[in-house]
C-alpha cells in the first residue's frame, strides 16, 4: 500500500514538471515564429485540440519526412535542429504544441485590428492602399489564417496565388488593390505584406434594387436605340426620293391628252414632243384672254425648246 502511495506522488509530481516546462509564448498576429523541443534527431511536432492532439508534421535528420495535415501556403516547416517554424501565425495558431507527446509550447497569439473601416454596397469597384517600398504580397483573413491574393511589384503583378477568371484583382500604380464588382464574399480584413490594413465590409443588394436595375437597363437600351432606328428609316426613305428625282424619262410613247375642266390647271408635258403640243392646241384653244395662263408659258416656252 505505501510503495502504491509513493508510485501515484512521483506521477503527480512527473505531470506537474512536465506541465510547468511548458513555455508560454505570445505574439501578435502575422509574425512568424519557431517552437523548439530537444530530441534526438527524430520528431513528431503536434497540436492540442479538445478531443486530443492533431498531428502537424514527421521530421527527421533536419528534413520534414511526412506532413499529416494540408499545408497549401507552406507556413510548416523545420529548422535544422528540428524545431517548428509557423509563418504568418494567426489567432488560430493559439494553443499547446506537443514534440514527440510531450508538451513544449503554449502559444498565445493576438489578432491584430485592421486600421481603416471600410463600407460599400456589392457591385462596386474599391481599391486597398498600403504604404510600401515597391513591393507588396495581399492577402485576405480567413477562419485558419490568412489567403494570398497577389503579389506585385514596381507596378505590375508578379503572381496571382488564386484564380481569377473575371479578372477582378489587379493593383494601381502605387501597389494598391484594385477589387473590382466587389460581392459580399469580400468582406473581411485584408494584409499587405503582414500588415492588416482594410476591413472591409460589403452590404448585398437588397431584392428592389435589382428590380430597379432590371428595369432600367432595358429602357436605357430602348431610349438609345430607338431615335438611331428613326434616324436611319429616314436616312432610306431620303435616300430612295433623291434616286426617284433622278430618273430622266427620254421618251413618251403614247400620251392621251384628257380635258381639264379648269382652264388654269397646268398641262405637265413628260417629252417636248411636237405632237403632243398640237395635239394640246387642238383640244384647248388658246384665246388672247387666256395668253397669260400657266398653261399657255409652258406651250410657248416648249415651242422654242424643239
Amino acid at each position: 500500500m505505501r510503495v502504491l502511495s509513493v508510485t501515484c506522488l512521483l506521477l503527480c509530481v512527473s505531470v506537474h514538471t512536465a506541465h510547468s516546462a511548458v513555455l508560454n509564448q505570445s505574439l501578435t498576429e502575422g509574425n512568424n515564429t519557431f517552437l523548439y523541443c530537444e530530441n534526438d534527431g527524430k520528431v513528431i511536432w503536434d497540436k492540442g485540440l479538445d478531443e486530443g492532439r492533431s498531428s502537424i508534421l514527421t521530421a527527421e535528420h533536419g528534413d520534414i519526412t511526412v506532413k499529416h495535415r494540408p499545408d497549401p501556403d507552406h507556413r510548416y516547416s523545420v529548422l535544422s535542429d528540428l524545431s517548428l517554424l509557423i509563418k504568418r501565425v494567426s489567432p488560430s495558431d493559439s494553443g499547446i504544441y506537443f514534440c514527440n507527446t510531450v508538451p513544449v509550447v503554449n502559444l498565445t497569439v493576438t489578432p491584430l485590428k485592421a486600421v481603416l473601416n471600410q463600407s460599400l454596397t456589392e457591385g462596386n469597384n474599391t481599391f486597398l492602399y498600403c504604404e510600401n517600398d515597391g513591393k507588396v504580397i495581399w492577402d485576405k483573413g480567413v477562419d485558419e489564417g490568412r489567403s494570398s491574393i497577389l503579389t506585385a511589384e514596381h507596378g505590375d503583378i508578379t503572381v496571382k496565388h488564386r484564380p481569377d477568371p473575371d479578372h477582378r484583382y489587379s493593383v494601381l500604380s502605387d501597389l494598391s488593390l484594385l477589387i473590382k464588382r466587389v460581392s459580399p464574399s469580400d468582406s473581411g480584413i485584408y494584409f499587405c505584406n503582414t500588415v492588416p490594413v482594410v476591413n472591409l465590409t460589403v452590404t448585398p443588394l437588397k431584392g428592389g434594387s435589382m428590380i430597379f436595375i432590371s428595369i432600367l437597363v432595358p429602357a436605357t437600351v430602348v431610349v438609345l436605340v430607338f431615335p438611331l432606328f428613326l434616324w436611319k428609316c429616314f436616312f432610306q426613305n431620303k435616300t430612295v426620293k433623291d434616286r426617284n428625282n433622278d430618273q430622266v424619262y427620254e421618251s413618251v410613247h403614247e400620251v392621251t391628252v384628257t380635258a381639264c375642266e379648269n382652264l388654269y390647271e397646268p398641262i405637265y408635258v413628260l417629252a417636248g414632243d411636237p405632237a403632243i403640243i398640237n395635239q394640246a392646241q387642238k383640244t384647248h384653244p388658246v384665246s388672247s384672254a387666256s395668253s397669260e395662263t400657266p398653261r399657255y408659258q409652258i406651250i410657248q416656252k416648249i415651242q422654242k425648246d424643239t
